[in-house]
Parts: structure tokens; C-alpha cells; sequence
């Protein structure tokens, strides 16, 4: 599915916006979307990326979304390098298109 460039606020929003485009998306997908919360302190392990997706096919889709200027943290580089060792990578998001494109790469 291809979303058109017009829809608003898709290419530079907060990053709470990014995360609700990227739920709505997977949803109309029939995917599931393991989200972590921004809202209260984690109970999971400190860096866990945003999003932990299964999509169709067989895959899985780790995403770190941020704003524009939103930067990681260390625990959330620690994390990206510990997937990288198992053979997983965590994509870095600050828009809704390059979440597209990602999933569309697979």
C-alpha cells in the first residue's frame, strides 16, 4: 500500500504522532504492533525500541521512531547494537515515509 505524499503531518510530526500513524498503519495491516509507552516509566528492559512489529510473510520490523531532532539515548544505542550482534536491526524512523519504506524493503 502506497500512502499518498499529501497526507498531513506524515513527513515531519512529534514523535507521539509518528507512533500513532505507525499503529494505525500496522492495524489496517492485520499486523501486530508491540508498542512500548511513552506516557509512564518502562517496565520493560531500558532501550527497547518503539515498536516491535510482525508483518506479513514472516516479518519482523524493530522501530526507534523520533522527531527530527530527537536523538537517542544510550540505552537505546546499547539495544540497537545488541539486536545488531543477534542479527536484527532496529530502524531509526523520524517520519511516517521512511516507516513505509522500510516496510515495503522486506
Amino acid at each position: 500500500m502506497k500512502a499518498s505524499r499529501k497526507l498531513e503531518c506524515w513527513d515531519s510530526c512529534s514523535e507521539s504522532t509518528l507512533q500513532r500513524h505507525i499503529s494505525t498503519y500496522c492495524r489496517m495491516q492485520g499486523w501486530v504492533a508491540v508498542r512500548s509507552r511513552m506516557d509512564c516509566p518502562t517496565t520493560i528492559q531500558r532501550g527497547v525500541c518503539d515498536f516491535i512489529i510482525f508483518a506479513d510473510r514472516g516479518r519482523v520490523f524493530l522501530l526507534e521512531c523520533k522527531s527530527k531532532t530527537g536523538r537517542l539515548t544510550e540505552d537505546q544505542k546499547r539495544f540497537a547494537e545488541d539486536m545488531a550482534r543477534l542479527g536484527h536491526k532496529v530502524h531509526l524512523v523520524r517520519d511516517f515515509y521512511e516507516a513505509l519504506d522500510i516496510f515495503n524493503s522486506k
